[in-house]
């Protein structure tokens, strides 16, 4: 019998005071990268929708999203699913889902728990 294994994360999110982060190297350290990329399937939370802000919306402190650059670092640590049910999925509305399912499929990843539709 073979095994699989599927590895868990928490909230990832990039803020405003995490911009820029998703491109630094050193974000994880070795043994966590190593523990990440050495799974065969990577389930990250996606805390947010992947969607640019306007200049006024990024003024704004209630709306949580990141962005699009963000789905690098994803891709990176071979994030093949993204749970994208969480409380701030729809802060950037119908625009901001449809960016993050187009990110993931992009960049292979299978979504679960939100959607464009209920089928979805």
């Amino acid at each position: 019998m073979s095994e699989t294994s599927l590895v868990f994360t928490g909230d990832i999110g990039f803020d405003k005071y995490m911009a820029g982060k998703w491109d630094d190297t050193d974000l994880l350290n070795t043994e966590v990268a190593t523990f990440l990329e050495d799974c065969d399937h990577l389930c990250v939370n996606v805390e947010g929708p992947l969607l640019a802000k306007t200049a006024d919306e990024a003024k704004g402190p209630l709306r949580h999203s990141m962005d699009p650059a963000a789905a690098g670092f994803l891709n990176r640590i071979g994030a093949d699913v993204w749970n994208i049910c969480t409380n701030h999925i729809m802060d950037a509305g119908a625009e901001g889902m449809e960016n993050t399912l187009k990110l993931a499929a992009k960049c292979g990843a299978k979504t679960l728990g939100a959607g464009m539709n209920l089928a979805e």
